[in-house]
């Protein structure tokens, strides 16, 4: 029988959770200038759950549009 060679994850060393936070921040900061912004309009539903009236507002699939600015 073969014997695996495992890792030993002990000598991996984790950096500090604020240092998490920052990088995270900053590259959800990076995401805001690839990803253009945008906005569906919404469309209220009404259905029945436990013999009681819902309404609910969701988004219409193709009523997306790109914001633009002054620039376009």
């Amino acid at each position: 029988m073969k014997t695996i060679n495992m890792i030993k994850l002990s000598n991996i060393r984790v950096p500090d959770t604020l240092v998490l936070i920052l990088l995270l921040m900053a590259f959800a900061w990076l995401l805001t200038g690839i990803i253009p912004a945008g906005s569906f309009e919404t469309t209220t539903v009404h259905y029945e759950y436990n013999d009681r009236n819902v309404s609910k507002d969701v988004l219409d699939a193709g009523s997306f549009k790109y914001d633009l600015d002054q620039q376009g």
